[in-house]
């Protein structure tokens, strides 16, 4: 593929990056700068195929293995809370569940996806701690979407991330996460510690899919 080489890397807009690897769908791009792994616009879904992606999910409140999955997040992200803490679930899909389990313990919580519960008002508000459950992976502007969400939090806030890290002992061709076709950009630890440097704050790594970030005065906190 001949891409064009002034295309700026989408996490830190650098021009340092190169065909890393390739199969028979799509090309995947890699930063030399932040390690962050992305595939190109041309093979980016149309917005109606994606959301006829979405609708083969079948996530709800009542699937107690979803609502296990969904804990890897919650509770890291619940443990740094203040009692009736106000949130938002951003990308929350189709059948929103981790926003009722923080209202389950005295949250106030909001929920926002852009195909499903798209009301844009929610991203003129300000919230003590956003999530983000499998959202990132879909993110076309991760360095625009994240400053955005960040700026959105109060201060103190919380922003809490589940998306798998590229993994560093596998074949990335194999890795399961590249297999599905809304998955478009893919982070590395030094992705997200490059994101902490913009928003002063050093990521949290919990296993191996789970980022948090802490918004506070005090810079690098």
């Amino acid at each position: 593929m001949n891409f064009n080489p002034n295309i700026l890397c989408p996490v830190c807009d650098s021009l340092k990056y190169h065909l890393y690897k390739k199969d028979l769908k799509r090309d995947y791009l890699k930063c030399e700068d932040c390690n962050f792994i992305h595939v190109p616009k041309e093979f980016h879904l149309t917005p109606e195929l994606e959301k006829s992606h979405y609708s083969f999910h079948r996530n709800s409140p009542d699937d107690m293995d979803y609502r296990k999955f969904l804990g890897r997040l919650f509770q890291p992200v619940n443990n740094l809370l203040k009692k009736q803490s106000s949130g938002l679930d951003y990308g929350c899909g189709s059948g929103p569940t981790l926003h009722l389990m923080f209202e389950e313990v005295g949250h106030k919580m909001k929920a926002f996806d852009p195909f499903y519960f798209n009301n844009q008002l929610l991203l003129e508000n300000k919230y003590d701690f956003i999530t983000l459950s499998e959202v990132a992976e879909h993110m076309f502007t991760p360095k625009m979407e994240f400053i955005k969400l960040f700026e959105m939090l109060n201060n103190p806030g919380i922003l809490g991330i589940m998306t798998s890290l590229i993994p560093e002992n596998m074949d990335f061709l194999n890795w399961h996460y590249i297999k599905d076709p809304t998955h478009v950009s893919f982070y590395s630890k030094e992705t997200f510690s490059f994101l902490g440097n913009i928003f002063n704050s050093n990521p949290i790594f919990i296993d191996n899919n789970i980022i948090i970030f802490k918004k506070t005065d005090n810079i690098g906190s």
